[in-house]
């Protein structure tokens, strides 16, 4: 039976009408081809809501152990 291992990685974003912050995906494209290169495999990404604005997304990721 192939075991498999499973990784999450938390994106905090504080959403507002007031705020700036975004994701930068330079940052982001870099980090994800560094977990590619290790092995790790995107699978999904689930967000966290909270009165209709996203706070954070969760990234998991999965790789044979």
């Amino acid at each position: 039976m192939e075991r498999i291992k499973y990784k999450t990685h938390t994106i905090n974003l504080k959403n507002s009408i007031f705020s700036k912050r975004k994701i930068d995906g330079e940052t982001l494209t870099s980090e994800l081809n560094k977990l590619g290169e290790q092995g790790w495999e995107l699978v999904t990404k689930v967000d966290s809501l909270t009165n209709g604005w996203t706070n954070n997304v969760v990234l998991i990721f999965k790789r044979k152990r």
